[in-house]
């Protein structure tokens, strides 16, 4: 796996092979501290919502809207020019969540539903029943994994159906964490 020319039994043994040893096992650790580095670095970011005010109304797919830049490493989360986006910068793999709570519960409403969209189509989400009317839900989340390019737009939406409104929530994340390579 690592190329290590290591001497078998019965070998002459010479110090150009104890050279040779050397020379590869400092490399194969080199590139170790290499990927070590990477994977403790490797592109993180998350946003929240930390103050209430952000409403959707009913039967419209509204973006969470972002106030709070939690942890960025990769310059993701831009709340200045877009307060809803999380923009991929290093393609990969990406873990990605979305958590909503402190809604409701001052209108009738029967269902709401969670969705990570990537460049406006949703990607992974879930829809959740209310059991009573004007029941609080507790705080829920969504997460998987997206194929992204360096770009993508990350966007957390909420969508409620009932009647009344508007609905409101008064925290909230979005975040994205690199897993590997294409």
């Amino acid at each position: 796996m690592w190329g290590i020319p290591y001497p078998c039994s019965g070998d002459t043994i010479d110090p150009s092979i104890f050279c040779d040893f050397s020379t590869a096992v400092d490399a194969a650790l080199t590139t170790l501290a290499e990927q070590a580095t990477f994977v403790q670095n490797r592109p993180n970011a998350r946003a929240d919502r930390t103050a209430p005010g952000n409403t959707f109304a009913v039967g419209v797919a509204t973006n969470m809207q972002l106030d709070t830049e939690t942890f960025d490493n990769d310059g993701m989360v831009n709340l200045v020019a877009d307060s809803s986006a999380i923009t991929i910068q290093t393609p990969g793999l990406y873990w990605a969540t979305m958590q909503v709570g402190g809604m409701g519960p001052f209108t009738t409403w029967t269902t709401y539903r969670l969705a990570i969209t990537q460049n406006g189509t949703s990607r992974i989400s879930r829809k959740f029943v209310v059991v009573l009317a004007q029941a609080t839900p507790s705080d829920q989340s969504i997460y998987g994994v997206l194929v992204c390019q360096a770009g993508d737009v990350l966007r957390g939406q909420y969508t409620w159906t009932g009647s009344g409104g508007p609905q409101g929530m008064t925290r909230g994340s979005l975040s994205a964490s690199f897993i590997c390579d294409l």
